[in-house]
């Protein structure tokens, strides 16, 4: 981390808290002090079956067993869910994204075997099936394949494909996903929300002032310009 970058120590939510920490043992040891602290003075325990410590890939092996004796935590492997948004390190993978594609699947097998018109269909992929990918796109960029991979669940539904039964598709859902007054039939693909959210995030980078612009523009964007493509 560069010696001007803001300096982040945690994230809390509720009774759900991430700390970062470099693995010194003073560091560890501050660390345990303040949980045990606040164990004595809140008479709340945590919980260490469901307390985690990840360490940075081809971390050595001595380390991690210095980390488990000072804080009784086991160690994990990245990525992992916070908040509902995966974490993870190096280049972002399909499968990090499973649960976006989940949520999708998991609606839509609750209404196989139900009689919906086109209309109806094209009501519930609006204003459901679209809507629970969107959590996840806020904050986050997910690869095209999963977006795809999303899509392709709401055309089979569409189309009335189902385990058993495949129907054919009359019209690619690129064809479809325009408006309505250009031969779609009004619904947006899920690379436009994506699109739409990446710019949001950009745009509040060059207004907002909060904790993680601060943090952003201080790490990478120190004598650069946000405008540039490099």
């Amino acid at each position: 981390m560069p010696l001007h970058c803001l300096i982040i120590n945690h994230l809390a939510y509720a009774d759900n808290i991430v700390i970062f920490s470099n693995g010194k043992s003073s560091s560890l040891r501050l660390i345990m002090n303040c949980i045990n602290d606040y164990e004595i003075s809140s008479d709340q325990l945590v919980n260490r079956d469901k307390s985690f410590f990840f360490p940075p890939p081809r971390t050595a092996a001595q380390r991690i067993n210095r980390i488990r004796r000072c804080t009784c935590f086991m160690d994990k492997t990245f990525p992992f869910a916070h908040l509902g948004c995966p974490l993870y390190v190096s280049r972002k993978l399909i499968v990090y994204f499973d649960n976006m594609v989940s949520k999708v699947v998991k609606r839509l097998n609750g209404w196989h075997g139900k009689f919906l018109s086109y209309g109806g269909k094209i009501i519930l992929i609006k204003s459901v099936l679209q809507s629970l990918p969107l959590y996840t796109l806020s904050p986050l960029t997910p690869p095209k394949g999963t977006l795809a991979l999303i899509e392709k669940h709401l055309a089979n539904f569409f189309w009335g494909n189902s385990q058993d039964h495949k129907n054919y598709h009359w019209s690619s859902w690129a064809n479809l996903c325009v408006p309505c007054d250009e031969g779609g039939i009004g619904i947006r693909s899920m690379e436009d929300f994506s699109n739409i959210f990446a710019m949001k995030r950009w745009w509040r980078l060059r207004t907002s002032d909060s904790l993680w612009v601060a943090f952003v523009k201080q790490k990478y964007c120190i004598g650069a310009d946000m405008v540039s493509k490099k």
